[in-house]
């Protein structure tokens, strides 16, 4: 595999160890969970007036289960009758605690009695712009005040200059980029960082060099004063930089005998340097996983089968490392997207590589970081195979809310056992992931524990199924993935409503034919622009249109498909919009009913006008004309 030199020695170690088991190895065994977990709600406050104490005690409990919540003497919240094995949110009044860090116990009663207890710490922390918080409840994160499941991929340094904006418009929302952290190259990581911002690309940023915990392009292990000094000057330089996602300060050490004690101390300093970004580590298995579980925030897992192993080696390792966080930490999967050197004869087939990611978020991964990209055509050779990791990429972005939405899950089953399936609910709508482990099509039966009724669409597929007492019957490619959406209830009252005599086709966004991109419509985008549907943002329906502009000269305009109008007549054109940072200025357009100059807020606000048309097919225009981020929902034009 061509630049192989530069992660030469992490494939060797680690990733060969990690790639080398029997299909048939079965989960290994752990010791017994604890009878009481409690984490924070979030990994820290800054605005929130709210918090909460997740709760989790071992389902082999019996009795009238009691959590209480002290701070000291002092007792924050209780909650009774607990159900065993289940996460419970005791609220928490975030004024009743200073800023800072706060040390708290959970005390569990079995029938009265004290059973265990249990310390969590609760930090609240000023407000920062660029922060990003983890939600421990959904295991995604909170990035620019929206949930979010990292989807991204490994690449090469010096990053490519058209890197991010071409791999942006394909759905990914982080890179990685193996670099060194020398002075010599500040500049060019300067300029990256810089051009994933002005895309909208965030990055999991690699301290390897300065960090001191091994992998690649580390550049030794020592920790004398001038490596720390480096360190410092690294993180300082980028812990305030938009793009900035989250650390990453080591690759596979166990595979080096990194001392986990070494990875602590660098753990420390990051977190005192910067409480803001969660901090990463890849590790080969869930055993060392836990040996350096101390000094990271989010464990990640690599795993590369093919062609010598079943797909199903990635369920496996993403089941074995969720299971051994649960309810404590988020964890994320590396999957496999290069091939055809060392001990891999070949790169995964298109089918396989969707497969993968979709098979990880089935067995509990809150993330994907392919390993490795080298665009356009190095890592994966193939454009149709890196196309379906775009797919992924895109899917689990409309299936967000519902990949990460606090709601219990849905139990489903699924027939034959060779199909796994997984469901999960968010404010009326039910998502379940089908994924074949077969390179054989089959016939499915999928039952959802709801007794429902009715049609699911299939995404991005433009099809339905029916569902009949809450069961599915459809056919599955070999080593494909379907997806499906079920309403089983109303979603919650809407923001915004429909005004009588909309002639707007699909106003508020919710075709989804296209792969998360507005259908109705005739686009302009340039280079490092984006315009994608977004279903976590909404003042009517599901979703709304997130518009990125890169630069001033480069705006990002949407022409939506013409309405017929009575040339003469008056019309009034209205949508709603928001924008990441206030200040970001847009243009709604009419036709010759002329257009107006409107600037956002970072709240929803109403933008219309009115004028007379002389034509009498007219298309309303948006267009993004100042660099950010920008929300649009509910676009209507009424005759007055």
């Amino acid at each position: 595999m061509r630049g192989t030199q530069v992660f030469a020695a992490a494939l060797a170690l680690g990733v060969i160890l990690g790639s080398s088991l029997p299909a048939e190895t079965p989960i290994s065994s752990k010791t017994d969970p604890p009878l009481l977990k409690v984490v924070a709600g979030l990994s820290y406050y800054t605005g929130e007036t709210n918090g909460d104490v997740l709760v989790w005690t071992a389902g082999a409990l019996k009795g009238d289960l009691t959590a209480e919540l002290f701070n000291g003497e002092k007792k924050l919240a209780s909650v009774d009758h607990l159900d065993a094995g289940r996460v419970t949110a005791l609220p928490i009044a975030l004024k009743d605690l200073p800023m800072g860090e706060s040390a708290l116990l959970c005390r569990l009663l079995v029938d009265g009695q004290d059973k265990a207890t249990a310390p969590v710490k609760i930090t609240r922390l000023p407000p920062k712009p660029n922060e990003v918080k983890i939600d421990y409840r959904s295991g995604g994160l909170i990035v620019d005040g929206l949930p979010m499941f990292p989807f991204g991929f490994y690449c090469y340094s010096p990053v490519a200059a058209h890197l991010p904006d071409s791999e942006i418009i394909n759905g990914f929302r982080h890179m990685s980029p193996y670099q060194p952290n020398d002075t010599n190259t500040f500049e060019a990581r300067q300029a990256y960082m810089d051009r994933c911002a002005a895309a909208g690309m965030k990055v999991n940023y690699h301290l390897l060099g300065v960090a001191g915990g091994g992998g690649v392009m580390s550049q030794d292990g020592s920790e004398s004063e001038g490596k720390w000094l480096a360190f410092e000057a690294e993180v300082k330089a980028f812990r305030d930089h938009p793009a900035l996602l989250t650390w990453y300060i080591a690759d596979e050490p166990e595979g080096r005998n990194t001392d986990p004690a070494v990875l602590q101390r660098i753990y420390d300093r990051l977190k005192r340097l910067d409480p803001y970004h969660p901090i990463t580590m890849c590790i080969t298995a869930r055993e060392p996983a836990r040996q350096y579980a101390g000094s990271m925030d989010i464990p990640m897992v690599d795993q590369y089968p093919v062609p010598r192993g079943p797909v199903t080696w990635i369920a496996v390792k993403a089941e074995e490392l969720s299971d051994e966080f649960r309810n404590e930490k988020p964890t994320w999967m590396i999957p496999q997207s290069f091939g055809g050197s060392e001990i891999w004869t070949r790169e995964p087939t298109a089918q396989e590589i969707r497969l993968m990611a979709h098979l990880a978020v089935l067995n509990g991964s809150k993330g994907v970081q392919y390993f490795v990209r080298a665009g356009p055509n190095c890592c994966p050779k193939s454009p149709l195979t890196w196309a379906e990791c775009s797919r992924a990429a895109l899917e689990t972005a409309e299936l967000t809310p519902c990949l990460l939405s606090h709601e219990p899950r849905p139990v489903v089953s699924c027939n034959p056992r060779s199909v796994q399936a997984g469901a999960w609910q968010s404010r009326g709508l039910v998502a379940i992931i089908a994924a074949n482990t077969e390179n054989t099509p089959r016939s499915i039966s999928i039952r959802i524990e709801k007794p429902v009724d009715g049609a699911a669409d299939v995404l991005f597929e433009d099809r339905k199924v029916q569902v009949k007492a809450g069961l599915i019957e459809d056919l599955i490619p070999g080593y494909g993935v379907n997806i499906y959406q079920l309403r089983i209830a109303d979603a919650p009252p809407d923001r915004a409503q429909l005004l009588p005599g909309n002639l707007m086709l699909d106003p508020s966004f919710e075709d989804l034919m296209s792969n998360l991109i507005p259908a109705h419509c005739w686009a302009s985008i340039p280079t490092g622009g984006t315009c994608f549907l977004d279903p976590r943002d909404a003042v009517h329906g599901r979703h709304s249109i997130r518009f990125t502009c890169p630069a001033p000269d480069r705006p990002v305009n949407l022409s939506f498909y013409p309405i017929d109008v009575q040339g003469g007549a008056a019309y009034s054109v209205s949508v709603y919009g928001r924008s990441l940072k206030p200040g970001v200025k847009f243009v709604l357009s009419f036709g010759s009913a002329g257009q107006r100059e409107f600037e956002l807020t970072t709240e929803w606000n109403k933008y219309s006008f009115s004028g007379t048309n002389t034509e009498s097919r007219v298309s309303v225009g948006l267009t993004v004309k100042s660099p950010g981020v920008a929300w649009f929902d509910l676009c209507q034009v009424v005759k007055q």
